[in-house]
């Protein structure tokens, strides 16, 4: 399997796991009363958080944007765009996520505060278009954000109903 494809299979593995993890927030109005579907929302999360630090998170990791990214100056100002922040603050946000994966989900060092990940989101669908752009769809969905809106449809149906 080529690195692109990997990259573009990465990104929808977080695609389909923030989807799941935000459609049971908003489904249940974060007032899971079932043990299992708690703990199975937070898992989404923590996958997506794992998913995102490969494509953003470690200069060493072959699949990281900055890796495989010829135009870095030019995706770094795609990231200013998308996000809204400069590139000094997604750097700092990364970090954040990176403290997440590393203080709290890898060896519960201490307590750390899920970061949103709303920012991650657009970061790894911009590196997923541009993905496409050099290697065309094959097999993948031709469009990120289709593809999140539908696994939080699917999310949705088999969330249980909270009143």
């Amino acid at each position: 399997m080529s690195n692109l494809t990997s990259i573009k299979k990465i990104c929808c593995h977080f695609t389909r796991n923030i989807a799941f993890h935000q459609a049971g927030i908003r489904k249940s109005n974060n007032a899971f009363k079932i043990y299992f579907w708690i703990i199975a929302n937070g898992n989404f999360a923590e996958i997506a958080i794992l998913e995102f630090c490969k494509l953003f998170g470690s200069k060493n990791d072959k699949m990281m944007w900055a890796n495989i990214v010829t135009n870095k100056e030019d995706f770094k100002k795609n990231i200013e765009v998308e996000t809204e922040l400069k590139f000094s603050e997604f750097e700092e946000y990364v970090k954040e996520v990176k403290k997440y994966r590393d203080k709290y989900l890898s060896h519960f060092d201490e307590e750390v505060k899920l970061p949103s990940l709303e920012i991650a989101k657009k970061c790894v669908f911009l590196y997923y278009n541009y993905v496409i752009s050099l290697e065309g769809e094959g097999g993948f969905p031709s469009n990120l954000k289709d593809f999140y809106i539908n696994c939080v449809k699917e999310a949705e149906e088999n969330y249980p109903k909270i009143s």
